[in-house]
């Protein structure tokens, strides 16, 4: 086989394997329709068309799990409207962060199981399962507990048809919540929280605008259902292209067309020498 022969042959090789190389994360994306990604250290993330779940890692007591949507025409970036704090959150009074004994993390299809160990035999398992438009996430005990579950959200101004102000919190008992909230920059929005059992809700709003639900239960489990939406606005054409230029969707469609213009160059430069 003469040399010229060769020298196709190793640089057709390498042209493909750049073409599958860039076909990889939309391949992964079609393919998964959605799966949890572990990181490092136990920190995990889900992601589909709607909405991002992320699980930090350990030692971390924030975002157990936080939940994220995304913002008709606006930027890639998707917006946290609520997020689980398990250093404020207890069971018969002990902490889920501070006071477990031990934390195991698991995948199992696409749930993201979490199991605390405390003391007492108060263990609790919590399954976090995204779907497309929702994220469900359930507690369970082997005997009745006590539950104190510590959310934090965006800037809310109603909850249920109640404002929300600083330094006066809203107390509600209901199966399910409907917060008014907003996003500097982006606009309006709206999360709603559908229980499995009726609920005390205590809302608190700090200095920041910050909302804090305080949920308690009484029962061996409890389970939720999290959506959120925030509405839509009239942007322009060259203001939508712009914050969607580096999309991770746009992205995933232009790393074949910038490989195949890549592999198309290096041919053209390798005839010439």
């Amino acid at each position: 086989m003469r040399l010229p022969t060769l020298s196709k042959l190793a640089f057709a090789m390498v042209a493909l394997y750049v073409i599958l190389l860039s076909l990889m994360p939309i391949a992964s994306s079609l393919l998964g329709g959605g799966e949890w990604i572990g990181l490092e250290r136990g920190a995990y993330y889900y992601r589909n068309n709607k909405l991002e779940v992320r699980l930090t890692g350990y030692p971390e007591g924030l975002g157990k799990p936080r939940i994220y949507i995304y913002a008709p025409n606006a930027s890639y970036r998707p917006i946290l409207f609520i997020e689980f704090d398990d250093r404020e959150s207890t069971v018969n009074g002990l902490s889920l962060y501070h006071d477990s004994m031990n934390v195991t993390l698991k995948s199992q299809d696409d749930f993201m199981i979490m199991t605390y160990y405390l003391q007492g035999n108060a263990n609790v398992r919590k399954v976090i399962a995204p779907r497309e438009e929702r994220v469900e996430v359930g507690l369970e005990s082997e005997a009745p507990v006590e539950y104190s579950l510590v959310l934090r959200g965006r800037n809310c101004t109603y909850v249920n048809g109640l404002p929300v102000r600083r330094g006066s919190p809203v107390a509600l008992s209901s199966g399910s919540l409907r917060i008014s909230f907003e996003v500097r920059g982006v606009g309006r929005g709206l999360a709603e929280l559908n229980f499995s059992s009726p609920v005390s809700t205590w809302i608190f709003k700090d200095e920041r605008d910050r909302c804090t639900f305080v949920v308690e239960h009484y029962g061996r489990s409890l389970s939720m259902s999290l959506r959120g939406e925030i509405e839509a606005r009239a942007v322009s054409p060259i203001s939508f292209i712009a914050t969607n230029v580096v999309n991770h969707r746009l992205t995933q469609l232009l790393l074949p067309l910038v490989a195949l213009l890549a592999v198309a160059t290096g041919w053209l430069l390798w005839k010439r020498i």
